[in-house]
């Protein structure tokens, strides 16, 4: 999504009064949205370029010419997972290695209990760039169309080089890269995403900006309703053990498998 000026003279010069009226608001750029998506895989082989393109979404927030922060995710769903297993000779390196075990080796394991992301993230101030510190001034959430939102579980540093770029191609040379989990339900034991979810939002959140990505759900994309506590033992639910194919017991849940 390009969030510069349409071509032309007339229009370009339109189009920058607009700009900066908005930018005295805040966000020039509204979150960007994509087709609906099904969490199912895919019945033949897609693109790696085009799985990417499917399961990512992007946010840039900025008041005049300060860029506040350029921040783009990747969910990792059964069909975005079933995608890497059929492209992953294609990564090597040691996040070759990680992106595996975050998005392959599932079945009973401990993924099985969160929903996974890949998120990059450019910070416009310095002191405010590290979503993962112990200080940092950033939450973040994930939450669907009804108001049920978790909070972020663990966010793991992830150096941006060759070996990450070959799997998620949009990180920039200066962003910072993250894989974020959240659990699969709230305190009250609600699922973040269910058969009726229409949309998901993962919302980086402080004082000084604020991004929404957001991915709209195609119907029929949930099978069921998930989201166990963390205690509920392997043969319940999502962490059931169901390794065909390499998606697992939470892949099943959310379309794929049989």
């Amino acid at each position: 999504m390009s969030c510069g000026p349409p071509t032309g003279t007339r229009t370009a010069l339109r189009w920058g009064i607009v700009a900066c009226a908005l930018g005295l608001l805040g966000s020039v750029c509204p979150p960007q949205r994509h087709a609906a998506v099904s969490l199912a895989p895919a019945d033949g082989r897609l693109s790696w370029e085009r799985t990417v393109s499917d399961w990512s979404r992007q946010h840039k927030v900025y008041e005049w010419m300060d860029d506040k922060i350029d921040a783009r995710a990747t969910y990792h769903s059964p069909a975005f997972r079933k995608s890497y297993i059929e492209h992953s000779g294609n990564f090597h390196g040691d996040f070759s290695d990680t992106a595996r075990k975050e998005l392959v080796e599932l079945g009973g394991g401990e993924a099985e209990y969160f929903h996974s992301f890949f998120v990059s993230a450019y910070v416009g101030t310095q002191k405010y760039r590290q979503l993962a510190h112990s200080r940092t001034i950033w939450t973040l959430w994930l939450e669907n169309d009804a108001g049920v939102r978790v909070r972020a579980e663990s966010l793991k540093d992830v150096t941006i080089n060759a070996a990450v770029a070959a799997i998620y191609p949009y990180v920039g040379r200066y962003d910072r890269g993250y894989l974020v989990r959240f659990p699969l339900a709230d305190a009250e034991g609600r699922p973040v995403i269910t058969r009726d979810t229409k949309r998901f939002t993962l919302r980086i959140a402080s004082a000084y900006a604020e991004a929404e990505l957001i991915w709209d759900l195609a119907p029929g994309s949930v099978r069921q309703d998930f989201g166990l506590p963390r205690d509920a033992g392997p043969d319940a639910g999502p962490a059931k053990k169901e390794d065909e194919g390499g998606l697992g017991g939470l892949g099943k849940i959310l379309g794929g498998g049989n």
